[in-house]
């Protein structure tokens, strides 16, 4: 019986990771030309029953760990001049941590503008949001930076000026999210501290990383 709970679970894998590559240019799509409308497609698909839970889009958090995570290997083995990486498996989680910081402090400040509190619930749904909100942004910033260090022609303008587009995007669509929550007073506060927080949080986990060893980050 082993052997065959090992194919079993080979082949269910297998099928699961080429799904992943199928539904994620379309999540990427319809999230990027339709934020709002997605946003509360994906709301409602976490009120349906386990084994039916999105299966025409991707979830929030594997969304954004393959939409980021890969490339950022990527583009620290193509940096000539940086330090030796460790373990892929190491250096992953240690990236995944880096880039899930901006999508925290934005699920924190949603939560302050909403008044609704910092339960487990309630922050699991604002951390999925902005896990969909970043993705987009930090994949044609990563991308750029690949394309750049491989000195791909072209390539590496032109992701790096979509990029400038998403950023307008992302602040356009977490005002938007905001205006539903909050007061116009309230908003402005809730986004310049998850601007203040974002770049002071950023900075801090750098320096932990290199504090302890992951100078590569850096």
């Amino acid at each position: 019986m082993e052997p065959l709970k090992l194919s079993q679970a080979i082949e269910e894998n297998t099928l699961e990771l080429f799904a992943w590559l199928c539904l994620f240019p379309i999540t990427l799509f319809d999230l990027v030309f339709h934020p709002m409308d997605f946003l509360e497609r994906m709301a409602l698909e976490k009120s349906k029953a386990e084994g039916s839970r999105f299966d025409n889009r991707m979830p929030p958090v594997l969304f954004f760990l393959l939409g980021t995570v890969p490339l950022s290997i990527a583009v620290n083995k193509t940096d000539k001049e940086i330090q030796t990486m460790p373990a892929i498996a190491d250096a992953s989680l240690v990236i995944a941590f880096v880039l899930c910081t901006m999508p925290f402090v934005w699920a924190l400040a949603a939560l302050a503008a909403a008044g609704c509190g910092f339960g487990r619930k309630a922050f699991r749904e604002a951390f999925g949001t902005q896990c969909y909100l970043f993705c987009p942004i930090w994949l044609f910033l990563l991308s750029g930076v690949v394309a750049m260090q491989m000195n791909i022609i072209y390539l590496d303008d032109a992701c790096m000026t979509i990029w400038v587009i998403l950023v307008l995007w992302g602040i356009t669509t977490e005002w938007r999210l905001l205006d539903k929550a909050a007061s116009t007073g309230k908003r402005v506060l809730c986004f310049a501290g998850a601007v203040g927080v974002s770049v002071v949080a950023y900075t801090v986990i750098i320096k932990i990383a290199v504090a302890t060893g992951q100078t590569w980050i850096a």
